[in-house]
Parts: C-alpha cells; structure tokens; sequence
C-alpha cells in the first residue's frame, strides 16, 4: 500500500463488504481492475469525482496520470491523455466502431431497399391509374352502347 501511494498517490482504503482494492497480482487472471471495490470507484469517478477527492492527500484524481483510476475516467482531455489510457480507450471503441461500420451497412441496404420498394409502388400506383383511366373508358362506352341499344330497339 506504501507502494501504491509513493508511485500512483493512491491512499489505501477499506471498503465494505470487499477485500482490500490492493490485489494487483495476475494469479488466477486477478488484477486490481477486476476487482469489485475497484469497478465501484471507477464508477463513482465518472458519476461524480467529488465522491472521490477525500481519499487525494495532495491534488486531483482528474490531475494525476500516474494514478490507477486516470485511465478509467471518460471525461479526460485525449490530449492528456496517457499512451495505457488512449490504448483503454481504443479497446473499448473498436467494438462500437465496428457496430457502427455494421450499422451504416445495414442502413444502406435497407435504404436502396426502401427505394426499390417506392419505385415499385410508384410503377404499381401508374399501373393503378392506367387501368382506372382504360376501365373508366369501357364503363363509358356501355352506357353509350346501352344508349344506342335502347334507341335501336323497336318501341
């Protein structure tokens, strides 16, 4: 812990109902940011960095690069940044960014399918009114012929 506040500035803590936010060993694929405890202030970081100010003897966890928690706050400058915390960034990205390459596919399927869609609806609806037009005529030339029949029939 003598560590972890002499290298990062981080002042060791209890937290209820957690072990102790110190283990930073890579047995059994344990580290320090898997840890419950850890993943609460990380958290509690990004809400409301307030929460946080009382466990900095010196300065700010916004201001400290060296710090455990710098690379796991949202909101930092990119130019600020440190090289593990755009690499942080990155990791966590790439899926969005692949999400969102998919995405635009899929929009402009669904959009040429959209206009395929009303180009037809417009053929169909052309195709509606010429067949309306063509009957509207027939249904006329009826009532002409029954006109004529009647006048051609013998009284």
């Amino acid at each position: 812990m003598k560590e972890l506040k002499f290298n990062h500035g981080i002042i060791g803590t209890e937290i209820f109902g957690f072990d102790t936010v110190s283990c930073n060993s890579l047995v059994h694929d344990e580290s320090v940011f898997d840890h419950p405890g850890f993943k609460i202030i990380t958290d509690a970081a990004n809400k409301d960095i307030t929460k946080l100010e009382s466990w900095m003897r010196e300065g700010d966890i916004t201001n400290n690069p060296k710090g455990l928690l710098w690379q796991h706050i949202k909101d930092t400058d990119p130019v600020q940044m440190t090289h593990t915390h755009l690499i942080q960034q990155v990791k966590e990205l790439r899926p969005i960014a692949k999400e969102h390459e998919e995405l635009k596919e899929t929009h402009a399927v669904l959009l040429a399918k959209l206009n395929e869609t009303e180009q037809a609806y417009l053929m169909e609806r052309k195709l509606n009114e010429e067949f309306m037009a063509k009957l509207t005529a027939k249904i006329e030339e009826c009532g002409q012929l029954q006109k004529e029949l009647i006048r051609l029939s013998p009284a």
